[in-house]
């Protein structure tokens, strides 16, 4: 199971986030926090930032995010907002 500590190294790594019709996004990790308080069974809810490219947009869906340090992962991702450099992407891990 992925934990917030899987990713905080991975901070301002590029991924690729693939999905099945249009391909590989690039994409950086630009940010890695804890949610609230821990679970019941001491998970840290926590959410990942990342930021791709201006265009596509992307819709939300589950995209398998790859990154060498680890296995692929299919996570749902949401875009939450446009910055000057891009679109930015969510997950959240309750």
């Amino acid at each position: 199971m992925l934990s917030l500590m899987d990713f905080v190294p991975l901070v301002g790594d590029a991924f690729a986030l693939v999905d099945g019709q249009a391909g590989r996004h690039p994409a950086a990790l630009v940010e890695a926090r804890a949610l609230g308080t821990p679970v019941h069974d001491g998970r840290q809810p926590f959410s990942l930032l990342f930021q791709g490219a201006d265009r596509p947009l992307l819709p939300q869906s589950i995209y398998s995010v790859q990154h060498p340090a680890l296995q692929p992962q299919d996570i749902f991702l949401v875009p939450v907002g446009r910055v000057a450099a891009g679109v930015q992407y969510e997950a959240i891990f309750n």
